[in-house]
């Protein structure tokens, strides 16, 4: 059995691989934490992580549960260089306009998207290597689900 969390993002990279977007789109891989050698990122890599969980007592029965997740697209490249990170930065923007208010099935969850934003990358799960090297082009985007 798998947990929620995970659910979730396997639920947003199994979306993410059948969907059509201006950069042609690996195999999107979930994670738990983001971490890949310099040398095998001359090709785009997709991941999707869990960041952050949260159960609300909303009423005596019930919870309001919402999960944050991050697609953190990275590429080797100059971040320096508009020409290198604008195709992925577009390409973030199509990701947070694809998930407006989607509704996905999450193992025995569903769950809607309802907050979409470019994320930080420092405050993602993604090894402390590939944020330090400037010759490494990284987005996230930070998606919000609430379990319906």
């Amino acid at each position: 059995m798998s947990s929620v969390v995970a659910g979730i993002c396997d639920a947003v990279a199994t979306e993410l691989t059948e969907q059509e977007f201006s950069l042609e789109l690996p195999t999107v891989t979930r994670r738990w934490l983001v971490r890949h050698e310099l040398r095998d990122l001359g090709t785009l890599h997709v991941d999707v992580v869990p960041v952050r969980a949260a159960w609300e007592t909303a009423t005596r029965a019930d919870d309001r549960s919402e999960v944050d997740t991050d697609i953190v697209i990275c590429r080797r490249g100059d971040m320096a260089s508009n020409d290198s990170i604008d195709p992925l930065a577009e390409l973030g923007e199509e990701f947070i306009a694809y998930f407006r208010g989607l509704v996905l099935t999450a193992g025995s969850q569903r769950v809607q998207c309802i907050r979409r934003a470019f994320g930080d990358a420092g405050d993602s799960p993604v090894d402390s290597s590939l944020l330090q090297d400037m010759r490494l082009c990284l987005i996230v985007v930070r998606l919000t689900w609430r379990i319906l």
